[in-house]
């Protein structure tokens, strides 16, 4: 039995279908009721993470893997963000791993971030490179990260800590999302001089890695990098997109300094930063160690989502990025 949090999610959506898929016993922790379960899911309703809530619900389980957490916010409007995002992200995870503990879960498998990198790394990142996150979502998973480990070495429970880029994929949340709703109204893009490179990874890609971070012997105690494997610039995102959406890519060039200068006048330069700046991880470590390769390229993953996109009605195409 795995026990799945963050069930109803974007990625945990996709993990639990994978795994029942693969026809694996799926126990899932929410709090609050889900409408469409399938009834293959063993559904527990908590309050919170606490041990006595969830000590119960780990009977039976052989691994947990941890979706549930406070995402990443560009927008984020609350005053007091670093207790917000430990106690979501820290907190509540190693409250759950020590429930785990209690019930003598063999193996449990974190979902981190490369944001414990922070967000400028001159080159390529690996597992070796020394954290340093710039901001509270960050910080809050390298603590859980740190927590977790403690609490292997005093246990002996597994842990498996995945730390991942940018997630996309059909009907995906976020900048992807936004980009796709640019290319998809048709307007001129000056994105056709950057040359960038950044590492994604696919949502079926991710939990295929997940699944088997949660029985390969060889990944118990393992920190991985993880992406599909190529990075993409901003230009192939748009032409992969726009192969999806069935419509034309319509780039022109500015230079990146003048696009810069342009963001820093009308107050949008970060996020001209997140979409146009390079972050490449080095997955190759997870490729030696677990023999794990990707189910679907980069390009054939962004094609998808934005086939995904061509009959949906978006609010508004002017979201930030």
């Amino acid at each position: 039995m795995i026990l799945v949090t963050g069930a109803s999610g974007y990625i945990g959506s996709q993990l639990v279908a994978d795994l029942l898929a693969r026809d694996q016993q799926v126990r899932v922790l929410m709090r609050t009721p889900r409408s469409g379960l399938s009834s293959a899911i063993d559904c527990r309703l908590v309050d919170d993470f606490s041990l006595p809530q969830v000590k119960d619900a780990m009977k039976g389980v052989s691994a947990v893997i941890h979706l549930a957490g406070r995402a990443h916010s560009f927008n984020e409007r609350n005053t007091d963000r670093e207790t917000a995002y430990k106690t979501a992200n820290r907190d509540l995870t190693l409250s759950l791993a020590r429930a785990a503990t209690e019930s003598r879960v063999s193996r449990f498998v974190f979902m981190s971030t490369v944001k414990v990198y922070g967000d400028s790394v001159a080159d390529r990142i690996c597992e070796s490179d020394s954290p340093r996150p710039i901001d509270a979502y960050g910080r809050s998973k390298l603590a859980a990260e740190v927590g977790l480990t403690g609490i292997a070495r005093s246990t002996g429970m597994e842990t498996v800590i995945v730390r991942s880029p940018i997630v996309y994929g059909p009907h995906c949340p976020g900048n992807v999302r936004r980009l796709c709703n640019w290319v998809k109204t048709g307007i001129p893009l000056p994105f056709g001089a950057i040359r960038n490179r950044r590492s994604m990874i696919g949502v079926r890609n991710l939990t295929d890695l997940l699944i088997l971070a949660a029985r390969a012997p060889r990944a118990a105690d393992q920190i991985f990098v993880v992406s599909d494997g190529y990075p993409v610039s901003t230009p192939q995102m748009v032409r992969s997109l726009a192969e999806g959406l069935g419509v034309h890519p319509r780039l022109f060039n500015i230079s990146p300094g003048l696009l810069a200068l342009a963001g820093t006048v009308g107050g949008y330069r970060s996020e001209l930063e997140r979409l146009c700046g390079s972050l490449e991880v080095d997955a190759s470590r997870v490729r030696d160690v677990l023999g794990w390769r990707p189910l679907h390229s980069t390009h054939h993953g962004l094609v998808e989502a934005g086939a995904s996109f061509r009959a949906v009605r978006e609010p508004s195409a002017r979201a930030s990025a």
